[in-house]
C-alpha cells in the first residue's frame, strides 16, 4: 500500500531536495572536555538542625512579595527594565530590517 506521509506531513524532506556534493566531507568531531577540578563536598555539620532565618526583624515571613524585594531591590529592577528595554529595540530594529529584506 503506498504511502501518502510525503504529502501530509509538511516536515519531511524528500529525499531528492537536499544533494550532498560527494567531495564534501563530514565535519570535525566535538573536542574532548577538559578534566574537572578536584572536588570536595561542603561538610555540614547540623544537617538535621535547620536553624532559624537571618532576615531583618520587620519582614513579614508569609508575604511573598517582601521577600521578592529583598533580593530584587530598585536598582536590580530598574536595570533589568533598561536590559529589556534595550533588547526589545534591538529586535524590532532586526525584525523591520528583515522585512524589507
Amino acid at each position: 500500500m503506498p504511502s501518502n506521509r510525503s504529502k501530509i506531513d509538511i516536515d519531511l524532506v524528500q529525499p531528492t531536495q537536499y544533494n550532498v556534493r560527494p567531495n564534501q566531507s563530514a565535519k570535525k568531531p566535538c573536542p574532548k572536555p577538559w578534566p574537572l577540578p578536584k572536588f570536595e563536598p561542603l561538610h555540614i555539620d547540623d544537617w538535621d538542625d535547620h536553624g532559624s532565618l537571618n532576615l531583618p526583624p520587620n519582614v513579614n515571613t508569609h508575604d511573598p512579595f517582601e521577600l521578592f524585594i529583598l533580593f530584587f531591590t530598585d536598582e536590580i529592577m530598574d536595570k533589568l527594565v533598561e536590559w529589556t528595554s534595550y533588547r526589545a529595540t534591538q529586535h524590532q530594529r532586526l525584525s523591520l530590517y528583515s522585512n524589507f529584506i
